[in-house]
């Protein structure tokens, strides 16, 4: 299959995948494909399935349930195949959680010579594992919340007892994101309930002292290949009926407010922005990041972690952002997809 029209890139959009982010990732891909201006490019949805096939739509369907239902189910090397023989361009990533945001998938389109949006491979690995991001914000002088690392057989209670930790404490499995299996914890029995339930995702569980404070959130972009990398406007995090930024919060209409610019300070909204670009830079982040903070009652402001591949739905903060900083989501894509494109011809 060789082009259709000349004029046009062309750009398959990765969505789905087989981490517990699926459903996100498909609304995700949703906003990216929607949001691409057909004009200039031509659009190809690649939905990875939980069972690690792939459903390749036709150029220009849309993937919503009609077409999700019709599409054939092939394996990657057939899909990728096809996908070649069409003359793609670049893929835009829209994959959240393991084997999307982990480097695995990445690995796989540098194998295939295809560009692709957001980090490479080693950066995409580090970002998602947040006991090793926390060792390397640490050894960069970022602040961090005080936390442990628990394997199976630990014995809790003496840990906790010898860190001088006390409740409430908040649970993380260190590579899910959106939020998924994190749970504040109000005392002992709770916390073995909690690490007991999670054995089966992680070897290793993360627990951090809970911060009571408001939460934050900074994009940043690498507009230009061979640029240093740009802070978007900052924006506040203020769950409505939860007590921090849970599932529910992220991707529930209405359930947060969301507010950019964030109702700070220039010199706190600047030193939000100067930590993120730091986080990008020392976590060798390309394209976009987002770095989430929570600024303790008492002041103090934490870094939480650093996304290499940000939501893009309909309730997420990047079209959000885009907004106010002076741009369009498509004017956004633009950017990534020219990123990509720029930098695969420079190396090769």
């Amino acid at each position: 299959m060789g082009r259709v029209n000349k004029n046009k890139l062309h750009i398959a959009v990765l969505m789905g995948g087989w981490s517990h982010e699926h459903g996100i990732s498909i609304k995700s891909g949703k906003g990216v494909f929607d949001n691409l201006d057909d004009s200039k490019y031509s659009r190809r949805a690649v939905i990875i399935t939980p069972e690690k096939k792939v459903k390749l739509l036709p150029p220009e369907i849309k993937p919503d349930d009609d077409s999700l239902q019709k599409a054939e189910v092939l394996t990657f090397l057939s899909a990728f195949d096809n996908l070649k023989k069409w003359n793609i361009d670049a893929a835009v990533l829209a994959l959240h959680g393991k084997g999307g945001e982990d480097g695995i998938i990445q690995g796989f389109l540098e194998t295939l010579e295809i560009p692709y949006t957001h980090s490479e491979v080693l950066s995409s690995a580090i970002s998602m594992h947040k006991v090793i991001t926390r060792q390397i914000y640490e050894s960069n002088g970022i602040k961090i919340p005080s936390g442990i690392v628990f394997q199976e057989n630990d014995d809790i209670e003496r840990m906790i007892f010898d860190a001088g930790f006390s409740f409430p404490l908040i649970v993380k499995p260190p590579q899910l994101g959106s939020s998924f299996g994190i749970e504040i914890v109000g005392n002992i029995e709770e916390l073995k309930i909690s690490l007991s339930d999670l054995w089966n995702i992680d070897k290793q569980i993360l627990v951090e002292k809970y911060i009571n404070g408001k939460e934050f959130t900074c994009v940043i972009i690498n507009k230009k290949f061979g640029e240093k990398a740009e802070a978007m406007p900052v924006t506040e995090i203020v769950p409505v009926n939860s007590e921090f930024f849970d599932y529910e919060a992220k991707y529930t209409a209405g359930a947060t407010e969301e507010i950019t610019p964030a109702r700070i300070d220039d010199t706190l909204a600047k030193e939000i922005q100067s930590i993120s670009i730091k986080c990008h830079e020392i976590l060798m982040c390309e394209g976009l990041s987002r770095t989430d903070f929570i600024l303790s009652d008492e002041g103090e402001l934490f870094i939480l972690e650093t996304n290499t591949i940000p939501g893009m739905t309909e309730t997420s903060f990047v079209p959000q952002v885009a907004r106010a900083a002076g741009m369009t989501f498509g004017d956004l894509l633009d950017l990534l997809i020219n990123y990509a494109i720029e930098k695969s011809n420079t190396e090769n």
